[in-house]
């Protein structure tokens, strides 16, 4: 575990590498935002459009057990505010950031954060 100092902000942050739903679960019924850097074909939004990025980067909010979902804020589009994706496709899209292009191969890795 590695604990990011975030200087001023009030907020500190740990990498966990290869999270599973439940502990990623855990941390947003704490309310701790979780970031999580993604590959976002595997994520299918509809609402993605322009030039296609590969690699994005969303902060997940919370969860809904009735329909297996994540809530997300995904900056990737203008309605991203509370979109969702299925636990499914976002543990599947999960992937740490590789400067040559082969996202896949990233490890699985997500930033949990808390208030101070």
């Amino acid at each position: 575990m590695e604990i990011i100092n975030s200087g001023n902000l009030n907020w500190k942050a740990h990498i966990v590498d290869n999270p599973s739903l439940t502990i990623i679960k855990d941390e947003l019924a704490a309310n701790h935002p979780v970031i999580a850097p993604v590959y976002a074909p595997i994520l299918d939004n509809p609402k993605y459009t322009g030039p296609r990025s590969d690699y994005h980067v969303i902060v997940i909010t919370g969860y809904d057990d009735t329909s297996s979902e994540f809530i997300t804020n995904d900056p990737g589009t203008k309605d991203g505010k509370n979109y969702r994706y299925t636990y499914k496709a976002l543990m599947a899209a999960l992937h740490d950031y590789l400067t040559n292009k082969d996202y896949t191969a990233g490890a699985k890795r997500v930033l949990f954060t808390e208030l101070r």
